[in-house]
């Protein structure tokens, strides 16, 4: 069985999914989920990634955002970087 890689673009705004740090969530654009709705042509979705992932491209962002390729990955909870606390 092949595994499964999805195409991902634009990955930004990357935070740990928890205190622990097992995971971290990033915003991206899936290119694929365009041909459900083309808002996703340019709408970011969140996703989170784990260095567990079942997934070859959830384990690849993962491995990226650690390594910093998306910048600094923000505290759990904290406000996005185009965001400010209220």
């Amino acid at each position: 069985m092949q595994a499964m890689t999805l195409e991902y673009q634009e990955v930004s705004n990357p935070r740990w999914i928890d205190a622990s740090k097992t995971g971290v969530t990033v915003d991206l654009i899936f290119p694929h989920l365009a041909a459900m709705d083309p808002k996703y042509e340019t709408e970011k979705i969140a996703f989170n990634a784990m260095p567990t992932d079942s997934y070859a491209h959830g384990r690849e962002i993962y491995a990226r955002a650690v390594a910093g390729e998306f910048g600094p990955i923000a505290e759990p909870n904290a406000p996005a970087q185009n965001q400010t606390a209220a």
